[in-house]
């Protein structure tokens, strides 16, 4: 994709942007933009650009059903070059009495429309991409992202302790702990492993817990710090 490009993703904290941001920093000619919807009046897209839309239903609209997006894109869109976008994820599914339920039609609706309007789209799922083939006549390929924190230049021989990461949002880990009993943990920390905890605070709650047992709480850290941890560990857990 010559010319300028616009990397475009929610305008909030979490794993789309820190990806999006290692994109911009591997793109001479690439500049990050945060689109919102209240922010979206201020998103500008000179003529001629290339614009790379990062697709996180949950990340534009709280039911993950975007709808002011599609109209956001359609006012710029014969003012860019190119059109890409990439599905970090599709739609929600769920039970009748949950609300992903009933917005997950809505959700494949605004999806299939965003990937039927662009020239090109990405996913990192070969699911997801069999998905889209059936809903948009677009080109599309599979392209596993890559770590928001780093890839190790060279194979890790086998590690000698038995070392835990608990690694990513705070939900995600909260999640975890819920479903791991304290006698779990503890029998790691006998083995003579330490438990490592990186990411954004959890509750005070399991703040405390995590303490009794002797996890160690880094909270959130720079990427090479959290790649160095990884690099050390044995084992990686989510729920």
């Amino acid at each position: 994709m010559p010319g300028q490009i616009q990397i475009v993703v929610p305008d909030k904290s979490g794993g789309v942007l820190d990806y999006a941001s290692c994109l911009v920093d591997s793109l001479p000619s690439a500049s990050l933009i945060r689109v919102g919807k209240e922010s979206c009046q201020q998103w500008e897209v000179p003529q001629g650009t290339n614009v790379y839309l990062q697709m996180s239903g949950y990340g534009y609209s709280k039911r993950g059903a975007p709808l002011w997006l599609l109209g956001e894109v359609s006012k710029r869109r014969s003012r860019m070059l190119r059109l890409g976008v990439f599905f970090h994820e599709l739609y929600a599914k769920g039970k009748p009495w949950q609300s992903s339920f009933w917005v997950s039609p809505l959700q494949k609706w605004v999806v299939s429309r965003l990937a039927s309007d662009a020239d090109f789209w990405l996913t990192n799922r070969e699911a997801s991409a069999e998905w889209l083939r059936e809903r948009a006549h677009t080109k599309g390929a599979v392209l596993p992202v890559f770590s928001n924190v780093g890839e190790i230049a060279e194979q890790v021989p086998d590690r000698e302790t038995e070392d835990v990461v608990f690694f990513g949002g705070s939900v995600v880990r909260e999640s975890t702990y819920a479903r791991i009993k304290d006698s779990e943990l503890e029998k790691i920390a006998a083995t003579g492993g330490t438990i490592h905890d990186v990411g954004p605070p959890v509750s005070l709650m399991t703040a405390d817990r995590l303490q009794r047992l002797g996890v160690r709480i880094h909270g959130p850290l720079p990427a090479s710090e959290v790649s160095a941890i990884m690099a050390s560990v044995t084992f990686g857990v989510l729920a």
